[in-house]
């Protein structure tokens, strides 16, 4: 379709520039010629909004000789004899309407007028056809750009998409087997436990299916699938393994993408408790800082010994590209050192959060 009729408001604002330089050809039409303004908005109004529509047809001849396609001359010349071949056209009717205007009217002066000032008249019809076909070639080009654009998004997207799918059910059959592993002797000593990891098992799972149909979740849903998956690695570690969640209030219904913690939180488990024989505390933190929400996950780091946790494991750099992805560095992660902490940090902005979450 046409671009001006996609778009009313924006077909509206083109007859208005279309409008806005009428009036200036009129003014010099009644400066260079014996018409006065009613007699030449009389003739040029109606002349110009043909010409209006005949210049915006370059837009199909501009599809069917696209710049990146064909050679620049041929463009050139392609699109200066089409130029020319309107403004004949549009001339000789331009001519017959001044002509039938003298005759209804019984007044030569539009008659005169064409003769006085057909060439400007030309050369204007001319240049407005080669300024549209000007614009209709940087519209395409745009728009080859948007949807090159929104193509690479798409495979951006669809192979992060594939990386969580891969993550989730990395993540799940080794979850899995350790904690059947594990309940299978706890069943044996303390029944009553054995039914409650059971239940936060269940609930770590329920909202793991969940998260394949939805995209975005409050952050208190996302904590509460967090303390699911912490309770029952507790079981497996016991005390080796403590956490402690600290969320400001505000800032629970913020929304965020499905399994933006549990990436952090099982890289914490992993380097910060399993390595380390005395294991240590995993906490959580949430706050709102001036427009941004900030969420830290810190663990002690792995004995001097041990592998440094350096965020490059599968599911941190899942987590960085589906942010880059859908917030396109509005949102991002951090991780670092500090002191005897290894810090992941996640930053998402107030206002553009819910759009994007919209937008995926």
């Amino acid at each position: 379709m046409h671009p001006l009729f996609r778009s009313l408001r924006f077909l509206l604002l083109a007859l208005a520039v279309w409008l806005a330089l009428t009036t200036i050809l009129s003014g010099v039409v009644v400066g260079l010629s014996d018409l006065d303004w009613p007699k030449t908005l009389i003739w040029l109004l109606p002349a110009m909004m043909l010409l209006f529509f005949m210049s915006a047809s370059s837009w199909y001849l501009c599809r069917q000789e696209p710049l990146r396609l064909t050679r620049f001359w041929r463009v050139i010349l392609v699109q200066t004899l089409s130029a020319s071949l309107v403004t004949a056209v549009w001339l000789g009717a331009l001519t017959l309407y001044g002509g039938l205007l003298s005759r209804i009217s019984s007044d030569p002066s539009w008659d005169a007028a064409a003769g006085q000032i057909g060439f400007l008249l030309g050369f204007a019809a001319w240049a407005s056809y080669m300024a549209l076909a000007m614009f209709h070639y940087l519209m395409i080009s745009l728009e080859q750009k948007a949807e090159t654009e929104r193509r690479l998004l798409e495979e951006n997207l669809s192979g992060a998409q594939s990386e969580l799918r891969a993550l989730r059910n990395t993540i799940h059959p080794h979850f899995l087997f350790n904690t059947l592993t594990a309940l299978s002797v706890l069943s044996r000593e303390d029944p009553e436990q054995t039914r409650l990891t059971l239940l936060h098992l269940s609930d770590f799972l329920r909202h793991s299916l969940r998260y394949q149909q939805e995209n975005r979740v409050p952050l208190s849903e996302e904590i509460e699938h967090i303390g699911n998956y912490l309770a029952v690695e507790a079981l497996r570690l016991g005390r080796r393994l403590k956490y402690e969640i600290r969320l400001q209030p505000g800032v629970s219904q913020w929304k965020l993408l499905s399994l933006t913690l549990l990436p952090l939180v099982e890289n914490a488990i992993k380097h910060g408790i399993q390595s380390r024989l005395e294991g240590g505390t995993v906490l959580i933190e949430a706050w709102r800082h001036k427009n941004l929400l900030r969420i830290r996950v810190s663990n002690p780091l792995p004995p001097g010994d041990g592998p440094k946790p350096v965020g490059e494991g599968m599911g941190i750099s899942t987590l960085q590209r589906r942010l880059q992805i859908v917030y396109k560095g509005r949102a991002w992660l951090e991780t670092r050192a500090e002191g005897e902490l290894f810090i992941g940090e996640l930053s998402f902005p107030e206002k553009e959060a819910e759009e994007a979450n919209d937008a995926r």
